[in-house]
């Protein structure tokens, strides 16, 4: 009896201590402050802002390029919910390491994933499951900013809503920003640097 209800008692508390971590770090709020749809693609990242387009403009997207990752901008101390939809590939995984957050992009599944970063800083993020011939170049920058810089990057980076795809991949590449420029620019200066 103490071999068989012992194993249990302590696989029932693992799983009830499990559960309770699990429903508060996938809890979701009403409101975010920030709402961010992330899509993968061969072999990039493209981030869209819904709600940021305003007097006939389309919502602000940055979108990666080949050799030229995309940089995810975002505000510091606000509520962030990254909405991921179908992705465009097989597979892929949202992955900010220095967040400790991640995400599965799953075909035919729409995951979420909220976070509130407290401090400005600037780091890679990865796909973090393998998705083909060339994964390891599937990375993406973040620059956490103060609000009013994120407000600034926003305000500053609406287009007319005809703009096509050629104006959108040509819009991702404006500046961000005094601060975020440079320690972006720094990032991927040292990416160049380990691929040479």
């Amino acid at each position: 009896m103490l071999y068989t209800v012992l194993p249990l008692v302590i696989v029932a508390g693992l799983f009830s201590y499990t559960a309770r971590d699990e429903i508060e770090i996938n809890k979701m709020s009403g409101r975010p402050d920030v709402t961010i749809n992330v899509i993968g693609f061969r072999w990039n990242w493209q981030f869209r802002y819904p709600g940021t387009g305003a007097n006939s403009t389309a919502p602000l997207e940055v979108i990666g390029r080949s050799g030229e990752p995309a940089v995810l901008m975002l505000p510091q101390g606000r509520s962030i919910r990254f909405v991921l939809p179908v992705p465009r590939m097989s597979s892929a995984s949202f992955w900010m390491p220095a967040s400790l957050f991640k995400r599965d992009m799953i075909p035919g599944r729409m995951n979420q994933l909220a976070v509130t970063i407290g401090k400005t800083s600037t780091f890679k993020g990865r796909c973090a499951e393998f998705c083909g011939v060339d994964h390891n170049r599937m990375i993406f920058y973040v620059a956490v900013v103060p609000g009013a810089e994120y407000d600034r990057f926003v305000g500053g980076r609406t287009r007319p809503a005809g703009l096509g795809a050629a104006g959108r991949a040509s819009s991702s590449r404006s500046a961000s920003g005094p601060t975020s420029r440079s320690a972006v620019g720094g990032l991927r200066a040292q990416t160049r640097h380990r691929r040479s």
